[in-house]
């Protein structure tokens, strides 16, 4: 018989005996196989029976877990550690592979907590292509995927594939007296759920939803009937309160799938309003917090609803994320939204070990967001109801990421030096560039001082770095710190008590240690395995920059980087364009952005956005090292980048990504003549 298996449908037993031959045949590279099927085919079961004859298998079942937890999963059974630094992913673990192993992911079709996900794709394209494109030349490797295309996939990153016989070839069929009616709504309504398990109020409160009020002692009633006893089954909490679910997640898939796309999203959107109640019940608190985030994103709502502080503060931080990566999946955030701070969030890598941290990081990244998130952040506290957080943000001085303006420029420092001093009128906190003074703040209050005299830090403060596994002793290699876990682009820290001063790439802040709240242990991994897929809209270029002026120019970079020229050092400007168009309308806008290199040859007002050049207009100004392109006023030409403004010495982050935390040396110039 042939190693090779065949692309027709093949008996379980058949399969088995091809997957585990293929195992076995001597190659010298690796290699992977997909493994299809209907639903019921026996695919998961065929799997095991591969891990059994494979003791030493990574096997990894995918159902119910992110993307992200099964890259971590995988790692561990592999017996890869983190790696060392910030940036590396689940690519640099694959690349770590070694001893020829065999890796079986299975249920990657029934990855996620939630059935509006992305979670299934990405397993696939960022865990198992990964490992598929990333391993170490001359491996041995064996990689089984369970999925629902087998070909298809085959077709797309090439191996094998099998397809198994047989499965859940349909659903029941509906019976046909009128008072089944009630059934068929209850049913649809069921797969409208996010969570796979229903509390009864929640179906009632979904069958709302849908357009036909049930009550919760008729669709108890269901659960014992005859009829439904094909589609569904009861199950509880563990606390004894019952709980609804269908008996094959893939009738609820089909259900859903049923449903016209503008009939569900605008019942998606009853159903957040319903959950969304101040007065909801326990069971239905239960459900929201893992559940709500995705019907907001089911109906295409996902940013009004991070507005909702209250609404936030009670789903779990791994359903929200879920929900964030399926909300924008190829859709641009917008700028400035609440989205904007949740995708900074994911870019620098933010792993909550507790819903108490994930609130804690939240009531931070409001605080650095300004005046305008003040009102949201103080709410936090108490929207988290019984869940404490473990540290609580004091103030925060800088500019948040994704915050931005185009009417001026301002510097990001990077801190290198961050001491907690004492003072006749009190404590404070100052720091430092490896030069330059950044600022001094009373330690609690975060009100502006005097740079004191030759800072050293005072008598009881620690001083810490951050690094991938953790707070370390300033300047240690290893040991241990006791500070809150914090995204990676916090890296130093001193403590004071309770109170703790932090430097990151967005400013300084001061958080304070919460006490009475139970701490719980955290891993010592602070990064994640598994980017976010998401991506920022680019901004609107400002009307001011479409015919811009010598003041504006000079209110932007400052007058030391503007020089007047004389006439006869404009740039020629052609005699049709001259007659054509008038000088105001003919000026070449920049988008004002700080370059990472100094000034290049002039380039075609086409160049590409992110390049550094020098441009003359007609009115022969120039900008060295600035992002240069042509427009014209009326045009839709949009940033593709922006800066951020603020009297703080801090700049903010381009929204492509995390903010910049090197030195630039860009030289800029304007002439302007007259």
């Amino acid at each position: 018989m042939s190693t090779t298996p065949n692309p027709d449908e093949v008996t379980a037993e058949l399969a088995l005996n091809r997957a585990l031959r293929w195992i076995d045949r001597p190659r010298d590279t690796s290699a992977w196989l997909w493994i299809g099927g209907r639903t019921g085919s026996g695919r998961t079961a065929l799997l095991r029976e591969v891990v059994a004859c494979h003791p030493a298998a990574a096997h990894v079942d995918c159902a119910g877990r992110s993307a992200e937890e099964v890259a971590r999963d995988v790692a561990a059974a592999l017996g890869i550690a983190a790696t060392d630094f910030f940036k590396g992913n689940f690519a640099a673990v694959a690349g770590q592979v070694s001893d020829d192993p065999v890796v079986v992911l299975a249920n990657t079709q029934w990855a996620g907590r939630m059935r509006t996900s992305r979670e299934p794709e990405r397993v696939l394209d960022q865990v198992a292509r990964a490992l598929i494109e990333h391993h170490r030349r001359g491996l041995r490797m064996r990689l089984l995927v369970e999925v629902d295309d087998a070909q298809g996939r085959a077709a797309e990153l090439g191996g094998r594939h099998l397809t198994l016989q047989g499965g859940f070839e349909g659903m029941p069929a509906f019976a046909e007296p009128d008072e089944d009616a009630t059934l068929s709504s209850a049913l649809r309504a069921l797969a409208l759920a996010e969570h796979r398990f229903v509390p009864m109020s929640v179906w009632s409160l979904l069958c709302s939803a849908l357009g036909r009020d049930v009550p919760e002692s008729r669709l108890e009633s269901l659960l014992g009937d005859a009829a439904a006893g094909d589609w569904i089954h009861r199950t509880d909490d563990g606390a004894g309160a019952p709980l609804a679910s269908f008996k094959q997640e893939a009738m609820a898939r089909q259900l859903r799938t049923e449903m016209p796309a503008e009939e569900a999203r605008s019942c998606h959107a009853r159903a957040v309003t319903a959950l969304s109640a101040a007065d909801a019940s326990e069971a239905t608190r239960w459900y929201a917090g893992r559940a709500l985030a995705g019907h907001a994103a089911a109906a295409g709502r996902f940013d009004a609803f991070l507005e909702d502080t209250a609404a936030v503060a009670v789903v779990g931080h791994e359903s929200l994320f879920e929900a964030f990566e399926a909300a924008f999946h190829g859709l641009p955030i917008p700028q400035g939204s609440a989205a904007t701070r949740l995708h900074y969030l994911a870019r620098r890598g933010v792993r909550p070990s507790s819903q108490g941290e994930w609130l804690a990081l939240l009531h931070l990244t409001l605080m650095q967001a300004g005046p305008t998130e003040e009102a949201a952040a103080d709410r936090l506290p108490t929207a988290a109801g019984p869940v404490a957080l473990p540290w609580r943000t004091l103030w925060a001085e800088g500019v948040g990421a994704g915050m931005f303006s185009t009417d001026a420029l301002v510097k990001r420092p990077v801190v290198r030096t961050l001491h907690i001093v004492h003072t006749p009128t009190g404590d404070l906190v100052t720091a430092r560039t490896r030069r330059d003074h950044i600022g001094t703040w009373d330690l609690t209050t975060g009100a502006p001082r005097p740079e004191p005299g030759e800072p050293t830090d005072a008598s009881g403060t620690t001083q810490a770095d951050q690094g991938p596994r953790g707070w370390r002793p300033a300047g240690a290699v290893g040991g241990e710190v006791d500070l809150p876990r914090m995204p990676e682009y916090i890296r130093r820290g001193v403590r004071s008590g309770h109170l703790i001063a932090l430097a990151s790439t967005d400013g300084v802040c001061v958080v304070e240690i919460n006490q009475s709240a139970a701490q719980e242990p955290a891993p010592g991994l602070l990064k994640c395995l598994v980017g976010t897929g998401t991506k920022l809209a680019p901004a609107d270029l400002p009307a001011v920059a479409l015919t811009p002026t010598t003041d504006w120019l000079t209110d932007v970079w400052g007058a030391a980087a503007v020089n007047r020229s004389s006439p006869q050092l404009a740039s020629p400007v052609s005699p049709a364009s001259s007659n054509s168009t008038p000088p105001a309308l003919r000026t070449r806008a920049c988008a004002l952005l700080p370059s990472r290199s100094v000034s290049r040859p002039r380039r075609s007002p086409r160049t590409s956005p992110s390049a550094a050049g020098k441009v003359r207009d007609s009115s022969s100004t120039a900008v060295t090292g600035a992002c240069c392109r042509t427009v014209r006023p009326g045009s839709t030409t949009r940033w593709p980048e922006a800066v951020s403004a603020s009297s703080s010495p801090w700049s903010a982050s381009t929204t492509g990504g995390s903010p910049p935390t090197g030195r630039s040396r860009t030289r800029r110039r304007m002439y302007v003549t007259g």
